[in-house]
């Protein structure tokens, strides 16, 4: 467990010098040489990435420093969601600054709470995502194809593989390793957030509930009026969307549930009946209303049979957006979905 300041493990391909930790050159090993099962990263960098990817392919358990940390990230964003909320209330004169500072500890306990939950969340996600790593290397190439496209994405900077040494590391059994996925993860949820935000989903009255969700109960309960007047409720919404749907598994209807061959496509629908998401991989599911492909966020259940295809230049397709319109086709690999039977789990990231 790494909880300081340095980086001590490197890459058997990478010097002492890339590593750039001088201080630390004298004992610094290489990922391959790590006798322990499971390494933690508490500090920033404690391992290279490239030392990351050969610890796991040499089957070590390892996520990424930004993974590891990404529980403080979650409290930082929180807290000041939070006092942007109750700034209202203090320039209205509606909160004293005592009454202000008496009350954001006694949420302490329900912050924490939701940082650990969100971020166990993460982890199980990601957990699924290595489970399927090597049955969807093509749909791990598409997305970072479409990533790339976009220029978010430059492969050889967050050090992923080629497309021709992910096809030889699966001939020997392997897909993308835990470290890589977490990469990816974190490009394909900032992508996704980027395209709802441009949409107009976060206006949807059925999504308010993630906007109250994403904050402690307490503040909803006491001061709900301002949460709706939230400066960033737009952001934050798409933000508790996003997340709700990547790593809170729902329950389908009978229907769909049906429809949905186990561990190859997932479809995501609220208690009314209405599609959130719903995503196929290799074998595409007919969704009850004959849609195939994927339709995410905000559609009825027969909006994707009347769609549209999305023009989206990513190739995510997010469902409605100002840009798009509703698509009723989709890579199955939308933002690095994680399939399992009757729910959908994309990740974000916390952090």
């Amino acid at each position: 467990w790494f909880g300081g300041i340095g980086t001590y493990v490197r890459s058997s391909t990478e010097s002492d010098l890339d590593a750039g930790d001088r201080a630390n050159d004298a004992i610094r090993i290489t990922g391959s040489e790590i006798g322990a099962k499971v390494v933690g990263e508490g500090a920033n960098l404690g391992v290279t990435q490239r030392g990351r990817i050969e610890y796991a392919l040499n089957g070590g358990r390892i996520n990424t420093d930004a993974i590891d940390n990404s529980a403080g990230v979650n409290s930082s964003d929180l807290e000041v969601n939070i006092k942007i909320a109750l700034g209202a209330l203090l320039r209205t004169g509606d909160l004293t600054i005592e009454a202000r500072n008496e009350f954001l500890p006694r949420m302490t306990p329900e912050v924490a709470a939701l940082c650990l939950r969100n971020n166990y969340l993460q982890g199980l996600a990601l957990s699924l995502a290595e489970r399927r790593a090597l049955n969807d290397v093509s749909e791990h190439i598409s997305l970072m194809h479409a990533l790339e496209r976009t220029g978010i994405l430059q492969r050889h900077v967050e050090f992923l593989p080629s497309d021709a040494a992910l096809t030889d590391r699966a001939v020997t059994g392997h897909g993308l390793t835990r470290p890589e996925l977490a990469v990816l993860l974190a490009y394909a949820k900032n992508e996704l957030e980027t395209e709802l935000v441009e949409s107009d989903v976060p206006d949807d009255p059925y999504l308010s509930k993630e906007l109250y969700r994403y904050f402690p109960e307490m503040l909803a309960e006491t001061y709900r009026g301002t949460i709706e007047g939230h400066r960033l409720r737009r952001e934050v919404t798409v933000h508790a969307t996003s997340g709700g749907t990547s790593q809170r598994p729902r329950r389908s209807s009978t229907a769909a549930s049906a429809a949905v061959p186990p561990m190859s496509a997932a479809v995501t629908q609220t208690p009314d009946g209405r599609v959130l998401g719903a995503c196929a991989s290799r074998t595409t599911a007919a969704l009850p209303n004959q849609a195939t492909g994927c339709a995410a966020f905000g559609g009825s259940p027969n909006a994707a049979s009347r769609a549209t295809p999305a023009s989206s230049a990513s190739g995510l397709r997010t469902g409605y957006s100002k840009r798009s319109g509703y698509s009723s086709r989709a890579r199955s690999s939308i933002p690095c979905a994680i399939r399992g039977p009757g729910r959908l789990i994309t990740s974000p990231s916390t952090g």
